[in-house]
């Protein structure tokens, strides 16, 4: 079982915050596009109009057109 120290509770903290608290809206948005844009690198679109490309291969997230950074506790 993994320690629940600082440094993994400000990790937590961050993935809450990015899923649950920016983006947790899309949860209840029907996803309308779905399409692979080269190897590990997808596009997604929900009916608000949101646009998530992820690229798996670089660790890059965009949305609407923003790269989002990563956490700086993932760093």
């Amino acid at each position: 079982m993994p320690v629940l120290d600082d440094a993994r509770i400000a990790r937590y903290k961050s993935i809450y915050d990015l899923v649950a608290v920016r983006f947790g809206h899309l949860v209840t948005q029907e996803l309308v596009h779905w399409e692979a844009l080269a190897h590990q690198t997808e596009r997604t679109r929900f009916a608000d109009g949101t646009e998530v490309v992820a690229d798996f291969n670089t660790e890059r997230l965009t949305v609407n057109g923003q790269p989002i950074e990563r956490p700086a506790v993932f760093a």
